[in-house]
């Protein structure tokens, strides 16, 4: 009884302290001019109306080519109406992360058979890790996306790989390639993730274990979802080569991944120190890889400590060496992910987020060993950064302008629900109307994944201020049937965009956007 208190407890506790911002943002709300978690909403919508199963494309996106992205979250989420979604998506990535923290108080307890306190203390590491509240991405509670559940999925299919190399346990093997095939299913990143660090992990370990509930979970997510992992796994790769070939040809070097991963940004530190305070906060909160892992993920930072200055204070465990091999193969990941040749495979940190949960496991293993102090000040240090990235979210979000810019895109959405049912509408340049329109709204937007080999019109459309788009603005708006255009009230830096506003008529302005009706389309020229 005591246990499953104190479970309910450390769940509950996790969930209201990931969603703690979002009740001081917007009363819990998501804003409407950030995070793409519109567009998972919106994918959630668009599978409840096609009966609870993935649609082939998205219907109301008028560009829209075969859809890759993978949706067990998308479907889970379709249960529930448009209303209810909305209402508990600031509690989704609290909800995920609860069942972490309850199978890491268990695992610690009972598999691991560490005291309640040490248990309790693993927890809590997990539970406040600055991370979780991070500037880079925002925090997990603003994410009503597969990644946090992805990451839940990677966690109980690696527990239980590694409870079956320490057991044998048949049960918990099966378990691992269930929870890593519904992974498959689940988050493209995490999925990748998977594949990597399980694949360098039975080298280091070595075992062959890790490949096996690798492949077997793979060859299940086939079976179970009838071949769609595979159509996944093609639209994936292709995603990476063109990634890939983009990176390596300088097109995204301004990016903020290719930004992100650079050491010489730690040598110009003492600089930032006296000249330029707003660049250092950047660095240690948003941009540079190096120091997110050093400063917003202690935990992997004091494994690092041991492991470079006193090794010999590992634990001599089966279970050490397991945990040792994992972390090592998440680190050599991310230094190879930090490099400029393999930055195109995504955020190099967070591969470690998907491993740091271990990480306290790990952690608790070691308090033999370090002294009362190091325990103390590691977790006030946990706390003490978490409730300050919170607040400082908290800050740059909620704002007078967030607020009227808040008011000013509902009042755009308002006008379309009213005056324009079911029309097609082009943002330029895209903005998040593109996902909002279809979900609020019955319009249909000139927006979707399109192909290397799409026409050049479709192409234009990724830059609205080049010759190619208004060479053929015109075959745009006629071949898509589009009724509406709504341009950003940035489109002074836009002639192209400035030149449309001229040419039609404006049937609703606010400080934020601009609608035009396209009923004319005659009176265009070139």
């Amino acid at each position: 009884m005591a246990t499953l208190l104190i479970s309910i407890a450390l769940f509950s506790c996790t969930v209201l302290l990931r969603a703690l911002p979002r009740l001081f943002l917007n009363k819990g709300k998501l804003f409407l001019f950030t995070n793409d978690t519109w567009f998972h909403l919106m994918l959630a919508e668009e599978i409840r109306q096609n009966n609870h199963s993935i649609p082939g494309k998205i219907s109301r996106f008028l560009l829209s080519e075969s859809l890759t992205y993978p949706a067990l979250f998308h479907i889970l989420l379709s249960y529930v109406n448009k209303t209810q979604r909305t209402a508990i998506e600031p509690y989704l990535g609290g909800l995920f992360d609860g069942i972490v923290s309850v199978c890491l108080f268990l695992a610690a307890r009972f598999f691991l058979t560490l005291d309640l306190q040490t248990s309790f203390f693993i927890v809590c590491l997990f539970i406040f890790s600055p991370y979780t509240l991070g500037l880079n991405f925002g925090p997990r509670a603003t994410l009503g996306t597969p990644r946090v559940f992805g990451q839940l999925l990677f966690f109980l299919a690696v527990l239980l790989t590694i409870q079956y190399v320490l057991t044998g346990s048949f049960y918990s093997i099966v378990a691992a390639i269930w929870a890593g095939s519904l992974l498959f299913s689940a988050s493209m990143f995490s999925s990748q993730a998977y594949v990597f660090i399980l694949l360098l992990w039975s080298i280091l370990l070595p075992s062959l274990c890790p490949l096996v509930v690798l492949v077997s979970s793979y060859l299940l997510a086939l079976l179970l979802s009838r071949g769609y992992v595979w159509h996944i796994t093609k639209g994936h790769i292709q995603h990476l080569v063109v990634m890939a070939r983009a990176f390596w040809r300088g097109r995204f070097s301004d990016q903020n991944i290719q930004q992100r991963n650079r050491l010489d940004e730690l040598l110009n530190l003492p600089r930032y120190l006296f000249t330029d305070l707003k660049q250092l906060f950047f660095l240690f909160y948003v941009r540079n890889t190096f120091l997110i892992l050093l400063f917003q993920i202690p935990v992997m930072s004091l494994y690092i400590y041991y492991r470079l200055v006193d090794a010999r204070a590992f634990p001599t465990l089966p279970l050490t060496h397991a945990l040792d091999t994992l972390f090592i193969a998440g680190l050599l990941i991310f230094i190879a992910v930090s490099t400029k040749m393999l930055s195109f495979l995504g955020e190099a940190e967070r591969y470690i987020e998907h491993v740091s949960p271990f990480c306290c496991l790990f952690i608790g293993l070691m308090m033999p060993v370090m002294t009362s102090r190091a325990v103390t000040l590691l977790l006030i240090y946990s706390i003490s950064l978490y409730l300050i990235n919170g607040v400082i979210f908290v800050y740059l979000i909620k704002n007078k302008e967030s607020e009227q810019r808040e008011q000013h895109i509902r009042s755009v959405l308002d006008w379309i629900d009213q005056n324009a049912h079911k029309k097609r509408f082009a943002v330029l340049p895209h903005t998040n109307l593109n996902v909002l329109i279809p979900y609020f709204t019955t319009g249909f937007v000139l927006f979707g994944r399109w192909k290397n080999d799409s026409s050049p019109a479709v192409k234009s459309l990724k830059d609205v201020e080049s010759t190619a788009f208004r060479q053929h603005r015109v075959s745009l708006l006629q071949t898509y049937a589009i009724d509406y255009i709504v341009i950003s009230a940035k489109a002074g830096v836009h002639p192209n965009l400035e030149e449309l506003k001229r040419e039609f008529r404006t049937v609703f302005e606010n400080p934020v956007y601009s609608v035009l009706s396209c009923q004319k389309q005659e009176h265009i020229s070139n």
